[in-house]
């Protein structure tokens, strides 16, 4: 199945848009901005979030080396921390004292709306361009209306009234019930002077669910196929036999399914792990979100209630604390299996065999895409022998898959290209019209 760029139209329309935005004054080039806003739930050590962040960051950096830049998020300190990059907090702190206190609540918290307002939009005027870029921006798995989203809508409409450019960058998206948060995430991708989708579903989702006018939004591949590996990066080299080392990516399921499908989860993974260790496979533990470790830990201690010899050699856990860190750990198998999509993407990008155990249908769009269609089950209700089933599949006519693989990235790459020179052109000034 392709879902990349298949429509020609979709394509000519692109390339007049992509004309349209850089051809001003008869100069062929746009100013270039030099001041850029990244916005994302970044620094909450989800691995895939941030690593969409590095790789907006990568592209921004040797497009328009002389702009500043600033990550709009959650946790600023942790991504000035981790990545030297100057950050603002998304929920910006308001006016304290019982006196406003008093007076906000009497008033349903008015006052304060408009207090963030008028400070969110004092922000937006120190910036030329706000960029969403990936992520799951528009998915929510409790089907609330949650602070970021009004965040988000605030520093659009912010970004709107002070006449910024507002671009979002090969964001997912998946329905969610509340009719309240899809009108504030449907108004906020209204105001975008550019928008692409992740992958068809997403496209389908923001039109059918949230009701935007997507006709002429390109799909593009997830942007974490952009980000440049780490360097020293140590590859396995590809064996035959029982020898092989298979990533596991566990994840925390609770906050979907609750605690009885989370424990049924692990002791699957558990049973399906030691009939590989019994083989003479290795296993190498694969953490894509902080929030992980707590499932890694039930799982290490059901691997200890049942062989603690197992540990350290045939099943192996080493800290992994950022996206580099689980590309490196990832480098060192032979293929995957995991829940984590970005866990996908960080694999499919190394050439990676993978089986998805997936919670979205972001997982079945993208190993449809790469030839592992067959590959997939639900998290939530994984079928042991399947799993068995398609690991010997795959292990089989691994080769062949790597080959698609490689094909795959190969045109996600091209594809790629193609949404950087438009946002180059677009909204960078550092693009020519080709």
């Amino acid at each position: 199945m392709r879902c990349f760029d298949s429509d020609q139209g979709l394509r000519e329309r692109m390339e007049r848009d992509m004309e349209s935005g850089v051809l001003e004054g008869g100069t062929g080039l746009r100013s270039v901005p030099s001041r850029i806003a990244v916005f994302g739930l970044f620094g909450i050590e989800n691995f895939g979030n941030d690593g969409s962040m590095e790789a907006m960051r990568h592209f921004l950096k040797r497009e328009c080396p002389d702009a500043q830049l600033t990550v709009i998020c959650p946790q600023p300190e942790v991504v000035e921390r981790t990545y030297s990059v100057s950050a603002l907090r998304t929920n910006l702190l308001g006016p304290s004292g019982w006196l406003f206190w008093l007076l906000d609540r009497l008033l349903l918290r008015v006052p304060r709306m408009v207090d963030l307002l008028m400070r969110t939009i004092s922000n937006a005027r120190k910036i030329d361009l706000l960029v969403v870029p990936g992520t799951g921006i528009l998915e929510e798995p409790s089907h609330r209306l949650t602070r970021m989203h009004w965040t988000l809508l605030l520093w659009c409409a912010a970004a709107k009234v002070t006449g910024k450019k507002i671009a979002f960058v090969s964001v997912g998206a998946a329905p969610i019930n509340s009719a309240a948060a899809r009108l504030v995430l449907k108004t906020a991708l209204g105001m975008a002077h550019y928008r692409s989708f992740r992958d068809e579903s997403s496209r389908r989702c923001a039109k059918e669910f949230y009701g935007v006018k997507v006709e002429g939004d390109p799909v593009y591949p997830d942007i974490v196929f952009g980000l440049p590996e780490p360097g020293g990066l140590a590859r396995v080299t590809p064996k035959d036999g029982h020898s092989l080392s298979v990533g596991l990516g566990p994840m925390g399921l609770w906050w979907w399914y609750g605690d009885e499908v989370q424990k049924s989860y692990v002791d699957k993974l558990v049973d399906f792990s030691l009939s590989l260790v019994r083989k003479g496979y290795r296993i190498r533990l694969l953490v894509g979100d902080k929030a992980d470790y707590g499932t890694v830990d039930d799982f290490i201690r059901a691997i200890l209630d049942k062989d603690p010899s197992l540990l350290g050699d045939s099943i192996i856990a080493e800290y992994i604390v950022c996206a580099q860190d689980l590309m490196r750990q990832i480098a060192l198998t032979d293929l995957v299996i995991c829940s984590r999509f970005h866990n996908i993407v960080y694999a499919l990008k190394q050439g990676k065999p993978v089986v998805s155990l997936g919670y979205s249908p972001k997982h079945r769009a993208l190993m449809e895409e790469v030839g592992l269609g067959e590959f997939i089950q639900a998290a939530h209700q994984i079928d042991v022998p399947l799993l068995e089933k398609q690991f010997l599949a795959l292990l089989k006519d691994r080769k062949t898959y790597e080959q698609s693989i490689q094909q795959a990235i190969a045109r996600f790459q091209e594809l790629r290209g193609q949404q950087e020179q438009i946002l180059s052109t677009r909204f960078l000034g550092s693009g020519m019209v080709r």
